[in-house]
């Protein structure tokens, strides 16, 4: 399983593997390859991430890979 926050990635995934992306023009899109490995845009935010792993716990993927980058701009915040 690939999470990602960029539907580019989405896409590029679609287009490598020559497969439908799912659910364009909504929220948290998606597409699957032959061999069972998908890829998920979740979107942005801490609500979004939340919903997402409560979903996948009911799907119970072998492994998930996130593809993306996050931040924060409390200067509180220390990295690691």
């Amino acid at each position: 399983m690939l999470l990602t926050n960029f539907q580019n990635y989405v896409e590029k995934f679609a287009r490598k593997f020559d497969v439908p992306i799912n659910g364009l023009g909504g929220p948290m899109t998606s597409s699957t390859n032959s061999q069972g490995l998908s890829i998920i845009n979740f979107g942005i935010g801490s609500s979004n991430a939340a919903t997402i792993m409560d979903l996948l716990s009911c799907v119970k993927p072998k492994c998930v890979f996130f593809l993306g980058k996050c931040g924060g701009l409390k200067k509180t915040t220390e990295l690691g």
